[in-house]
């Protein structure tokens, strides 16, 4: 605390508080209590039909990165987007990394070397990626303190993990990020709210902003 005194310092405002104070406030409250309703917000939210992944804001005919860990989900997805990519890289979990014919990638989703071996190869082999579809926490379930690392590694490490490969050895061209996820935020009463998924949310805030090439 500063042990010299504070400065008095006042802002006059010309604001005419006798007109004010003699207002008639009992005959102006009572016509306004004749529609209360109005004066009341009741937030109202209305489920609407599944969302669908075509809907997303892609950059077409350009090749496109998936992360998915539900071979259900995957296939929908590649199905969707077949025909709107030339090329679609698709990333599955494993232990150690490894790559298979038709764009098919495997790695560990808490190691930040494996992400790093993911992007080099493909820009070794000249793809260049304009289009990110992460959906690794797309569905609901229960949350488990006991294995942090394993739901933030397909979360906010996955994308941070992500991001900093491809500004390290990409080329920076324009990419578009589409995240999929859920229980991040609570609709309806029944809703429930993962923690450690929402931690994802300051990662997007942050990753536009630090990095200009990502939308």
């Amino acid at each position: 605390m500063p042990t010299y005194p504070f400065e008095s310092t006042r802002f006059p405002i010309n604001f005419d508080y006798k007109s004010f104070l003699n207002r008639d406030f009992e005959s102006k409250g009572a016509s306004n209590n004749n529609n209360i309703d109005s004066l009341l917000y009741e937030p109202y939210w209305e489920k609407s039909k599944k969302n669908k992944t075509s809907d997303l804001d892609i950059i077409k005919e350009s090749d496109a990165l998936l992360l998915c860990n539900d071979l259900t989900q995957e296939k929908e997805i590649l199905k969707q987007f077949e025909k709107k990519f030339k090329n679609i890289i698709v990333v599955r979990s494993s232990e150690l990394f490894r790559k298979e014919e038709n764009f098919i990638y495997y790695l560990d989703y808490e190691s930040e070397e494996q992400y790093e071996l993911l992007i080099k190869d493909i820009t070794d082999n000249n793809v260049d990626i304009n289009n990110i579809i992460h959906c690794l926490n797309i569905n609901s379930e229960e949350v488990e303190y006991l294995n942090i690392n394993s739901t933030l590694s397909r979360g906010y490490l996955s994308i941070s993990f992500l991001v900093r490969a491809i500004e390290r050895f990409s080329k920076r061209n324009k990419i578009k990020l589409s995240v999929l996820t859920a229980d991040v935020a609570k609709i309806n009463s029944k809703d429930f709210i993962n923690p450690l998924k929402s931690t994802i949310i300051g990662a997007l805030k942050v990753i536009s902003v630090e990095y200009s090439f990502i939308d």
